[in-house]
């Protein structure tokens, strides 16, 4: 039996014709995974959970001085600001894996371990909120046209991210005997 703890940022920039988006992937995960030694060596299948705590911010820039929402051109004066989420649908996650090591082995005091598996992460959950700006107040149809371009955007995008159901998982471990 384990528990581990993963955790860490990525900073990317996402580049689109349409809108650039300044994003930060957050992965904060705890698991408790049982292995199966199967073999009686190191090799060993893997089944747990994880509590699953990633999700993906995005700021939109617009790309020369417009963004380009559904199909429909604004200005940076008229969309003023452009920001969204997604996230995993699960709390907590199942996980299947399989790998090599033992981080309790009985010879040396240090020991490593190798996984290869997924996780499933459920539906995960897209939002996009765009700020409208002076040139289209809020009330305005132009303000009301850009925020029904930005759900039609958001339901597309969610369509796009359906495929991280599943995501892969790699893991590296170092056990130390005392």
């Amino acid at each position: 039996m384990r528990v581990g703890f993963a955790g860490f940022n990525i900073n990317h920039n996402i580049d689109t014709s349409d809108v650039n988006y300044e994003g930060r992937l957050k992965l904060r995960t705890v698991t408790g995974l049982l292995d199966w030694y199967v073999l009686g060596g190191g090799f060993h299948l893997t089944a747990g959970v994880a509590g699953n705590g990633a999700k993906l911010d995005v700021v939109g820039e617009p790309s020369q001085g417009t963004y380009t929402i559904d199909g429909r051109t604004y200005s940076s004066a008229q969309v003023g600001s452009l920001s969204g989420e997604l996230k995993f649908g699960n709390s907590v996650s199942p996980y299947l894996g399989f790998g090599w090591g033992n981080p309790a082995g009985e010879n040396g005091r240090v020991h490593f371990l190798f996984d290869v598996g997924a996780t499933y992460g459920g539906a995960p959950t897209v939002s996009l909120i765009a700020q409208c700006g002076p040139g289209a107040p809020p009330g305005s149809s132009l303000c009301g046209q850009a925020q029904s371009d930005v759900a039609a955007e958001e339901a597309k995008l969610s369509h796009k991210a359906d495929f991280l159901r599943w995501y892969p998982v790699v893991r590296l471990g170092v056990g130390v005997r005392f």
